[in-house]
């Protein structure tokens, strides 16, 4: 089967995103280098710069790897826009539990634009996760599932403020609870007082 270039990019820049996340295995983020990464990738330099300038854009190709892979999970076949969103939100957050505390520390920086909506909106490649949301959200407006007074784009920064508030206190405390469970819990209260009682999560 031919593998188009698109195919081709995302398959080098998830190899080096995963040889990034082999590496901050207990480490501290400050401690990766490119040159490091280039061995555990096996790459040379030139192959690393030609698809990230930096490590601040491996970073923001964190929510693009998620999104490309949870398209190939069965969740992404919930049969409602409630039940996708969500699933996707806590498929996040299984991907963040197993890359560990320190490149969460490290994503939740001020700095990183992977955290900026706008930024995402922006982007074609690494902006599919934000459209996936919104496209959702507008499908539950759509059908006037949403609360009459509720916005797309505010449902989404608050389900977004919710997510990384959580993330954020999950490292924090060391990783010390279920982050899944708790994100499953926070983000189905939060999201039902948006939704009409008919189509509410349980």
């Amino acid at each position: 089967m031919m593998v188009s270039p698109n195919e081709k990019s995302l398959n080098a820049k998830a190899d080096i995103f995963e040889a990034t996340v082999r590496l901050m295995q207990g480490k501290d983020y400050n401690t990766l280098t490119m040159r490091g990464l280039c061995e555990e990738a096996g790459i040379s330099n030139g192959t690393l710069y030609h698809y990230f300038k930096s490590k601040d854009e491996i970073l923001a190709f964190s929510l693009c790897y998620i999104y490309e892979k949870f398209l190939k999970t069965a969740e992404v076949a919930a049969s409602s826009p409630q039940e996708k969103v969500l699933n996707l939100y806590l498929y996040v957050a299984r991907q963040f539990e197993q890359f560990g505390i320190g490149f969460v520390s490290y994503f939740l920086d001020v700095r990183n634009q992977a955290l900026n909506v706008e930024y995402l909106l922006r982007s074609e490649e690494n902006g599919r996760i934000a459209r996936y949301f919104i496209s959702n959200l507008q499908a539950l407006s759509d059908q006037k599932l949403l609360q009459k007074d509720a916005d797309v784009l505010k449902v989404y920064d608050d389900l977004n403020i919710i997510f990384y508030g959580t993330l954020f206190y999950w490292g924090l405390r060391g990783g010390d609870f279920d982050l899944s469970e708790r994100m499953r819990s926070i983000l189905t209260n939060h999201f039902n007082q948006f939704l009409r009682p008919k189509c509410r999560l349980k």
